[in-house]
């Protein structure tokens, strides 16, 4: 913003000299003549605004804001100096602060197409995207020929979930920008999030073309190839990736690189320090909205316990959470939910009607949330999304509770110092993976899934959902991106020892996925009819369908983990290798609850041998079958919530003593 305001300057006058060297970029006299003015005058507006602007400029961001402050009280509707404080505030960290500025500065001038454009930029850095949009749909009907402007309004339509609409403004601003990297970066998100995958690899493969190093790019189009099953592309991508986000951390890169796909790339050497890199700037994302908090040390008998999650809706956690909070003891805890994600389901519904307290927290920013959550006077705080889709970690970050959990999210640490403790149990955290977490382990005796039961219809006939009815039927319903080709190799040996057997899959809804694995099962010599692959179906209707198959064939490196326990809900045995890490014991988790060892195997060899013998439908597996049917501890949702108040209770209990957050095991009871 230029250094001006007519109402006290003229030609030949010290002001106007003051312009004059700002302008030519002599910076020091202009600042020695805004001074000498002020000297004289110490509430000249236009003398203060000057310096502020002078001030920005030079990045002296604190010494502006306290000019520009000055300039405000001295000329309280001038925009121009509202404008320029507001940036400047924002430049200093104090973002929240700064879009109050700005939004004052719109009431002034509610048609300048600047100021909206920087209320709506900090509107969405405030975690407020509806607020954003509405600003910046003005800034681009008043300045229709600024690609920025567009570019923002699109970014602001995407977090919005305005998936069209943010692809037709991507769109439009390419056309004035085709060379812009981080455009198409941008547009092959949006795609992802609409649903299709292959024209968002396109959108990054463009991006890569114009900017190879762009390290965002890099890694969600890696994710892409897994999700879309184009291994060859993954594998020959990975080396470039892996170098990309060791220079990101160690050059202290300014993209935001969540964590989450690492999980699914077979780069768990990198998560550690990536994950630890992006919570730092989560932290410092958080700090610039400043909220910090002042908890209770009470010695309560009831506790105050909340879970945030986007998830309290038709998700893997929402299913597996949905029962819980009607389970809990209201004379141990009092239960609140936060969420993040708005839906009108009947998971949604149920969460809101059996807590205590239900806050949405969809249409408000970060800092404004947490306040909220501040205000509950929480003890402990779950989070239940992690780094996951619509995540809002700053909220986390802000400490809205003296103690914070993670939990069924995000499977992985975290390695954030705004993290207290993770709840696991024996199977999925071994002393190994437990030395890498930041997070203090709370251990669950059974499986740390809380076994929600999920709705089914009649169980259909097998015909009616495209099998045989006298097949064995193999199933895997896991998401494409956790098939390798080692595994769908080992399928296809399976099919072909063993005699009249189909092997039933889900694609996601993705027809590539479906294509590609197609032509993968005709290049192994395995007739196309015997993988059958299964819609998408309403959720009873594919609780219902489960029953159908003979036996779940686990995915190796990345396992089942809400799926699992729908299969094991249905009656049908999983067949699992157990790994290293958490991702790969979810299911060694569940089958040991279930009391079946045997069919937790160490490798592919004998998971393959395994599958073989299980098809002949011989003692063995009517055994295993007999055990599954019987899944009632693992659907014990009043222990686990028994489980989770005396875990809340002991981790209160510490914090009170001035203890930091340690390890702690709930015994197991009957």
């Amino acid at each position: 913003m230029s250094a001006t305001d007519d109402d006290q300057s003229g030609p030949g006058s010290v002001f106007a000299e003051a312009q004059l060297l700002h302008r030519s970029g002599r910076l020091q006299a202009a600042e020695s003549a805004y001074r000498e003015i002020l000297q004289a005058d110490a509430s000249h507006g236009a003398a203060l605004h000057g310096l502020g602007s002078l001030l920005y400029q030079q990045q002296r961001f604190a010494e502006a804001v306290n000019v520009l402050e000055r300039a405000v009280a001295s000329a309280p509707r001038s925009a121009l100096s509202l404008g320029l404080l507001s940036a400047a505030q924002a430049a200093a960290g104090a973002t929240e602060l700064a879009l109050q500025t700005a939004e004052r500065a719109v009431a002034l001038r509610p048609d300048d197409a600047g100021l909206r454009d920087l209320a709506g930029q900090l509107a969405a850095d405030c975690g407020h995207p509806a607020r954003a949009v509405s600003h910046l749909r003005v800034a681009a009907e008043k300045a229709p020929g600024q690609p920025q402007v567009m570019h923002n309004l699109a970014i602001a339509l995407h977090k919005v979930g305005e998936f069209e609409q943010a692809i037709a403004a991507y769109n439009q601003t390419l056309k004035s920008e085709p060379s812009n990297a981080q455009l198409y970066y941008n547009l092959g998100m949006a795609l992802q999030a609409s649903g299709r995958p292959d024209a968002a690899r396109n959108a990054l493969q463009q991006c890569l073309e114009l900017q190879p190093d762009h390290v965002e790019a890099l890694y969600r189009l890696a994710y892409l190839h897994k999700l879309l099953c184009d291994w060859h592309a993954c594998d020959a991508l990975l080396p470039q990736l892996r170098q990309a986000l060791i220079t990101h951390v160690a050059s202290q890169g300014a993209a935001s690189i969540w964590p989450y796909a690492l999980n699914t790339l077979g780069l768990d050497e990198l998560h550690d320090d990536c994950a630890r890199y992006f919570s730092r700037q989560v932290e410092q994302r958080a700090q610039r909205l400043r909220a910090p908090f002042v908890h209770t040390s009470d010695s309560a008998d009831i506790l105050n316990i909340g879970y945030l999650s986007a998830d309290f809706r038709a998700h893997a956690v929402g299913g597996l959470f949905h029962q819980l909070p009607a389970a809990h003891d209201r004379n141990r805890v009092r239960v609140h939910a936060y969420s993040l994600f708005a839906s009108a389901d009947e998971y949604q519904q149920q969460v809101r009607d059996e807590v205590d307290v239900y806050r949405d927290l969809t249409p408000i920013g970060s800092r404004e949330a947490a306040e909220m959550i501040a205000a509950d006077q929480l003890h402990v705080l779950f989070d239940l999304t992690g780094y996951t889709e619509h995540a809002r970690p700053e909220i986390m970050a802000l400490r809205p509770a003296p103690l914070q959990v993670s939990w069924l999210g995000y499977l992985n640490t975290m390695q954030a110092s705004f993290i207290d403790y993770v709840v696991a149990d024996k199977s999925v955290m071994t002393p190994a993976l437990e030395a890498r977490h930041s997070e203090a382990v709370i251990e669950l005796p059974g499986c740390f899934f809380p076994g929600s039961r999920l709705p089914a219809t009649v169980i259909p006939a097998r015909a009616d959902v495209g099998l045989d009815p006298d097949a064995f039927v193999f199933c895997s319903f896991n998401h494409s991106y956790k098939i390798d080709p080692a595994l769908f190799d080992c399928w296809m040996t399976i099919l072909q020892q063993t005699e009249h057997s189909q092997l039933w899959l889900y694609a996601g809804g993705i027809e590539q996925v479906e294509t590609t694995l197609r032509a993968r099962v005709r290049e192994s010599g395995v007739a196309e009819g015997r993988v059958v692959f299964a819609p998408r179906l309403p959720v009873a209707a594919h609780q219902a369908r489960l029953a159908c198959a003979d036996l779940f064939l686990d995915t190796v490196d990345y396992n089942a983990g809400a799926t699992a326990m729908a299969v094991a809900q249905a009656g049908v045995p999983i067949l699992t290798v157990t790994g290293e890490r958490w991702l790969n014991r979810m299911s060694t988790s569940i089958n040991r609850v279930l009391g079946v060892d045997e069919l937790c195997v160490p490798d592919l060899q004998a998971y393959q041998r395994k599958a073989i013998a299980l098809s002949r439908r011989d003692q063995q597996y009517q055994a295993v079958l007999q055990q599954v049917s019987q899944p009632d501890a693992l659907f014990d949702v009043a222990q686990h919530a028994a489980q989770i108040e005396e875990a809340c209770r002991r981790i209160w209990d510490h914090y009170r003593g001035g203890g930091k957050p340690q390890r702690i095991e709930i015994a197991g009871h009957g």
